[in-house]
């Protein structure tokens, strides 16, 4: 599965703001009659 992201964010120690674009990749095992998460993993969007 595969979701593209965006994050307003305000950093704790300046109150800068700033935003975080991205892809998260999440890949499923189907294991004893169920799906389960086996990895995640986190990138930059490149749109």
């Amino acid at each position: 599965m595969i979701f593209r992201y965006y994050t307003d964010c305000d950093r704790a120690e300046t109150g800068e703001h700033y935003s975080i674009k991205g892809v998260e990749t999440q890949i499923y095992v189907l294991g004893e009659g169920t799906w389960k998460l086996a990895h995640v993993q986190y990138g930059k969007d490149s749109d």
